[in-house]
């Protein structure tokens, strides 16, 4: 459970995720590679989600402050035209994340991308970003990331 923009608290067991295929993006605001992959997920979003995919971000900020975060967060996705929902997760301490996320040995970097079934279960898993900048590396990055999508999508329909 992670707090909303809304102040409350959030899980993907609410019903709008019952059923769909679920990337988690975990990433911090302060951190460059998490916008290259903002814009690539944002992308993904709007291409898949009429089809079953939820998007879910969950961001990792330098402060416990929530009403820091949440200005934080909302230039975020302002700038980069998020339609999914982020929430607010905790602070930026791999450690900590870890702690949130059973399904991983550890949180390696932000960002980290989580592909979840349609029954929760962890399909796949990158560490790092490979962002615009990394030419072939970034075009290889965003065809796996497809193919993983069209994958998960086939199973859960």
């Amino acid at each position: 459970r992670f707090m909303g923009l809304d102040g409350k608290m959030h899980s993907l067991g609410e019903p709008q995720y019952a059923g769909r295929a679920i990337v988690l993006q975990l990433f911090g605001t302060w951190c460059p590679n998490c916008h290259d992959a903002a814009e690539s997920m944002s992308s993904i979003y709007d291409e898949y989600r009429e089809q079953g995919l939820s998007v879910v971000g969950l961001a990792f900020e330098l402060s416990d402050d929530f009403d820091r975060n949440k200005r934080q967060v909302v230039k975020y996705i302002e700038r980069h035209q998020t339609k999914y929902p982020v929430l607010i997760a905790g602070l930026a301490d791999k450690d900590k994340a870890t702690d949130s996320f059973r399904a991983l040995d550890r949180v390696r970097s932000f960002p980290t991308t989580l592909f979840l079934t349609a029954k929760g279960e962890v399909h796949a898993i990158y560490t790092g970003f490979s962002g615009p900048a990394t030419g072939e590396e970034f075009q290889k990055l965003k065809n796996t990331y497809h193919e993983i999508i069209k994958e998960l999508l086939s199973k859960s329909n």
